[in-house]
Formats: structure tokens, C-alpha cells, sequence
């Protein structure tokens, strides 16, 4: 049985009178949103405040020597490998006058404390200088790094030495596993800048050293780490954004939903949020200040 024109006619008006109901819908809802973000009005609320300071760094054992030839000669001998555990006075490499130790008596070098071999420059029967010379052993004919602690040695900024203290607790992640982080306290901050040449001169950074609490085997010389220091915190701290803020006469003012203005006390700030000491309440409505009004109206 085919529709009739009736029917037709009846269906056209329903769909019509849906479509209808939906743009009201839509519409109301565009205005509900528009009163309530559109606008730019925020909420003050309550949150936990941090400040961090991050730095990035290179992961360093314990201590670390190298192991230079005592005499211009030859390696005679190597009692190890890279990766070997030793403890102090184990035989780590001989070094002869002439090659294959020439019939002469030739006494190892022992480890100076227990660590792990990390790196071994030259091989037996290569010439080796104490003085250096020879680029291969420059750094020594082999290293040995105390594993038993590690720590981040870094430079922090000048801007952010002031807030650095020792004792601080920080996270530690390395680049190559950023999954993995590692809890981290303070130990060292040195009382003067580093040194710097020629261009870098006006770059001011401050040497610092942070302990990892428990490093895993993954943890290797000379990786290197981001660090979060956590310098200040507030529990359940009254906060507003800073795009609602603005300052005025060496004053803190926002203005409220209303459109007026407030002077605020502000006590700790990060990057995104000030703490409200006096001058709003908990579920205050603010506007967005200034600059970020404008751009929120263009946008």
C-alpha cells in the first residue's frame, strides 16, 4: 500500500517539528555554555600546590679513577674485563719496560677500592706513556667506578638557585627509560658558580649533586637524567589560575563575576596557579584578566 499525500504531509511536519526541537535544544545548550565558558569566568578552588624547579644532569657513581701507567712501557698483563666486579688490592693490570716484560719481574697494579670496570683502553702488549700522550690511554689505561651509590650531578640556574636547598627531595628520570623514576635527595650545592668561557660567559649555573636513594641495575655512568625538585608546597591550598590575575600598582587584582575588582594577598605560585591568602573565598567566580580576556574574546 502506497503512503498517501496525507500521510506524506503529516511525516514532512513531524520530521520538520524534530529538527525544530533539536536546534531549540542545541541553542539553549550553546547559550548555557557561552554563560558559563564563553565569558571567561573561572572558579576559585582548592587544590595541592607545588612548585618544581627541573634540571637535567648526568648520572655519576660514587667516585671513579683512572688507572694510569706508573712508567712509559707496555701493558704486560690485564687481570679483568669491562664489567667486572673487583674489591680493593685485586690485580686489575701490569705494565712491563720492555715488550712481553723482557725476563724482568712484573707486579700488577691493584684496585684502589671495590668497585666495577667500566672501561679498559688498552689491550696487552700496547704502548702505554704516563704522560698522556698516547690519546688511547689519556684517561687511563682502564677505569674503575665505585657502584655501591649514585648520584645526578647537575647545574641549576641562576633564577632558580635561590629556592635550591639541600635536603630537598626530588624525582629522578633518566632519558633512555623516562617509566622509570627514582626518588633523589640534595646533597651538595656549591657556593659559587661554574666557570664559563668566551660566549657562555653571562650563563650563570650553579653545581649541584642529588642523591639517588635506590639505583637498580639499569643505572649506568655518564647517562643522563631530568630532575624534579619539588622546592615548596601547599596542602589544600586556595588557588586561582593565572590567566585571572593581573597586576596592578604592585598589587594583585582579579574581578569577579560581577565585574568587580578585588585586591589579592598571594603566597606560593607555580606555573599555573597563584595561592589566594586573602581577598577571595572557596567557590568564588572571577574573570579572565587583561591580555587572556582579549584573546578569548577573539578567539
Amino acid at each position: 500500500m502506497k503512503p498517501t499525500k496525507r500521510y506524506k504531509w503529516i511525516l514532512g511536519l513531524l520530521v520538520i517539528f524534530g529538527v525544530g526541537l533539536s536546534l531549540k535544544y542545541f541553542r539553549e545548550y550553546n547559550l548555557q555554555k557561552k554563560s558559563e565558558v564563553e565569558v571567561g569566568l573561572g572558579t576559585v578552588v582548592r587544590t595541592d600546590l607545588v612548585r618544581r624547579v627541573m634540571i637535567s644532569g648526568q648520572i655519576s657513581p660514587k667516585r671513579t679513577t683512572g688507572i694510569a701507567p706508573p712508567f712509559a712501557g707496555y701493558v704486560h698483563k690485564l687481570y679483568v674485563k669491562v664489567g667486572d666486579s673487583v674489591r680493593a688490592g685485586d690485580p686489575l693490570i701490569s705494565v712491563s719496560q720492555l715488550p712481553n716484560g723482557g725476563g724482568q719481574s712484573v707486579f700488577p697494579i691493584p684496585a684502589p677500592f671495590s668497585g666495577k670496570i667500566v672501561i679498559i683502553a688498552n689491550n696487552e702488549g700496547e704502548q702505554v706513556d704516563p704522560s698522556g700522550q698516547n690519546q688511547k690511554n689519556r684517561g687511563g689505561m682502564l677505569r674503575i667506578d665505585d657502584v655501591s651509590a649514585f648520584f645526578v650531578d647537575a647545574d641549576v640556574a641562576e633564577i632558580d638557585y635561590p629556592n635550591i636547598k639541600i635536603g630537598l627531595s626530588a624525582l629522578v628520570a633518566l632519558t633512555s627509560s623516562p617509566q622509570n623514576k627514582y626518588k633523589g635527595q640534595i646533597t651538595s650545592i656549591a657556593a659559587a658558580p661554574r666557570g664559563t668561557d668566551g660566549w657562555d660567559r653571562n650563563r650563570v649555573e650553579y653545581p649541584i649533586r642529588i642523591n639517588i636513594e635506590s639505583p637498580d641495575k639499569s643505572m649506568i655512568s655518564g647517562m643522563s637524567a631530568i630532575v624534579e625538585v619539588i622546592t615548596s608546597e601547599r596542602k589544600d591550598a586556595l588557588v586561582v589560575k593565572h590567566q585571572f590575575v593581573t597586576h596592578k600598582n604592585n598589587k594583585y587584582m582579579v574581578q569577579r563575576a560581577d565585574g568587580k575588582e578585588s585586591e589579592i594577598k598571594s603566597g606560593l605560585q607555580n606555573e599555573e596557579y597563584f595561592e589566594v591568602l586573602s581577598g577571595l573565598a572557596e567557590g568564588d567566580r572571577v574573570r579572565l584578566a587583561g591580555d587572556a580576556a582579549l584573546a578569548f574574546e577573539v578567539h
